[in-house]
């Protein structure tokens, strides 16, 4: 059965976005082609992916959340592409959900006084 699906979406890759749209009402965006890529995922270029910290919050010793802390500055457009990395590693070394803030930091003032 496993092997049949696989198949029906190789022969049709079209099929997926059939299906996120008219069984599962996902809004796609506007697309001319569905294509076939090849489904190995390994990442050949080892690529150093770093959090400024990372906070588990645990029951006994199970963890149920971790969050990433990477403190920005400035907007940096190209995070877009590196936060899923950290939160889907984080994720599969832990088991466990993780969540990812954005704080209006632009909107925040911090001072010293408390």
């Amino acid at each position: 059965m496993h092997e049949a699906l696989v198949e029906i979406v190789r022969q049709w890759p079209s099929f997926v976005a059939e299906l996120l749209t008219d069984r599962l009402g996902v809004d796609l965006p506007a697309y001319q082609n569905a294509r076939l890529e090849p489904g190995d995922l390994t990442d050949l270029t080892p690529t150093e992916y770093r959090a400024d910290a990372v906070v588990v919050l645990r029951r006994r010793r199970a963890a149920i959340l971790a969050v990433v802390v990477k403190v920005q500055l400035s907007r940096d457009a190209a995070k877009q592409w590196s936060w899923p990395v950290h939160l889907t590693t984080l994720r599969a070394r832990l088991h466990c959900n993780q969540r990812r803030y954005r704080p209006a930091f632009d909107r925040l003032r911090l001072t010293g006084d408390g």
